[in-house]
C-alpha cells in the first residue's frame, strides 16, 4: 500500500520472476526501470528498452538489432550479473 500512497516509499531496483518448466528447466526475466532481459530455457535471451517500447517489441537480441549500443550492452551486463547474483 505505501507504494501507491507515499511516494517516498522504498522501491526496489529489480524485479525478478522464474517460471519452472515440466522438463526440470526455467525461463527467468529481470527488469529494471529501464530495461527486460529474459533468459529462456533454451538458451535464447531477450533484452527489452522499456523506456523506448514498453511493450517489449523490438528484441535488441535479434539478429536485426545488433549490435547493441554501450548503453543497452551495459545494462544487460547489470542485469545478468543481478540474476547471477540472485540465482546463487
Amino acid at each position: 500500500m505505501p507504494l501507491f500512497t507515499d511516494e517516498n516509499a522504498t522501491k526496489r531496483e529489480y524485479a525478478y520472476t522464474e517460471i519452472g518448466k515440466d522438463t526440470g528447466g526455467s525461463d527467468y526475466t529481470i527488469r529494471n526501470a529501464t530495461h527486460k532481459y529474459i533468459l529462456f530455457d533454451d538458451g535464447s535471451e531477450a533484452l527489452y528498452n522499456l523506456i523506448d517500447n514498453p511493450l517489449e517489441n523490438p528484441n535488441l537480441l535479434s539478429p536485426t538489432q545488433l549490435p547493441l549500443s554501450v548503453f543497452d550492452s551495459t545494462i544487460k551486463d547489470e542485469l545478468t550479473a543481478k540474476v547471477i547474483e540472485i540465482r546463487q
